[in-house]
């Protein structure tokens, strides 16, 4: 009698089947520390949050170095009709000296700039992008989220579930790694196009 009531007690404690187990939070995984900085960079320069940034990357190519070939290139892939009208973002920053898929390390770049395979370079020309397109440095604002679903798909009218992704990962990043990335003064870096904030 009492091996059966030990028992039951025990099928008692178990969760039930089909429930989900609780989830611990996930950690920053960005696998080489230095692109924080690249990150952080992009988003002060255009008053991003620089998490945004992240996210992004690691939606698009999982933090690789992305396609040499095709239509959509890089880190962050970007298309050729993006590619081309923020290729000179990277002019707005100040380049870390050393990070991950660096033009000097890249055959593909022969150490020129912009080259689209550049995570400095890229990273800038998609925070570039995503001002341009009323995106800030909230990560759940109106805006934001418009920007994101207009980099995945190419159209503001469409809804997409892309945004709800990147704001997802953006938001599992931990603040501190990104330093003071974001929110700066909107003055700063000369962007002078007629997106966000101008």
């Amino acid at each position: 009698m009492k091996r059966i009531a030990l028992t039951l007690a025990l099928v008692a404690a178990l969760p039930a089947v089909g429930s989900a187990p609780a989830l611990a939070k996930t950690k920053d995984d960005v696998p080489d520390k230095t692109m924080y900085e690249v990150y952080s960079e992009a988003g002060r320069s255009f008053d991003i949050d620089p998490r945004l940034i992240a996210a992004i990357h690691f939606t698009e190519q999982g933090y690789g170095p992305g396609s040499r070939n095709g239509t959509y290139l890089g880190p962050f892939s970007l298309g050729d009709n993006a590619w081309s009208r923020y290729d000179d973002a990277y002019k707005k920053g100040t380049r870390p000296k050393k990070y991950p898929y660096q033009s000097g390390r890249l055959e593909r770049c022969r150490d020129k700039h912009p080259c689209i395979h550049d995570l400095f370079d890229a990273a800038m020309a998609t925070a570039d992008f995503m001002q341009d397109n009323k995106a800030d440095d909230e990560l759940d604002s109106n805006g934001t989220r418009k920007a994101l679903c207009y980099f995945n798909t190419g159209a503001f009218d469409k809804k997409c579930d892309y945004e709800k992704r990147v704001i997802k990962k953006a938001e599992e990043y931990d603040k501190k790694n990104f330093g003071s990335g974001g929110g700066h003064d909107r003055g700063h870096g000369g962007h002078g196009g007629s997106g966000f904030g101008n």
